[in-house]
């Protein structure tokens, strides 16, 4: 299977020259809020608003939050690749 290759929040926003202000105004989510995202601290913050944030960066929520795939790996267990066709593709 293909390695997916995972993204840091912090990394794609420095390399726009974007704060973290700018981010959450334009994903439309709460600075504080995206502050702990961005440090590690967002675990249980809805995928709604992840989802909001990876579309900012254009990439998928999946690549830039691994712990939600891992959550799909643990209800679905090896059959988590068939729910693809319900994840947004980039």
């Amino acid at each position: 299977m293909k390695e997916r290759k995972i993204l840091s929040l912090r990394a794609l926003r420095k390399e726009r020259g974007w704060t973290q202000q700018k981010v959450a105004e334009k994903a439309g989510v709460n600075l504080s809020n995206y502050n702990s995202i961005e440090n590690g601290r967002g675990k249980g913050f809805k995928v709604a608003m992840k989802h909001s944030i990876a579309d900012v960066f254009g990439v998928n929520m999946l690549d830039l939050f691994p712990e939600e795939r891992e959550k799909l790996k643990e209800i679905f267990g090896k059959n988590h690749h068939q729910l693809q066709m319900f994840i947004k593709k980039d």
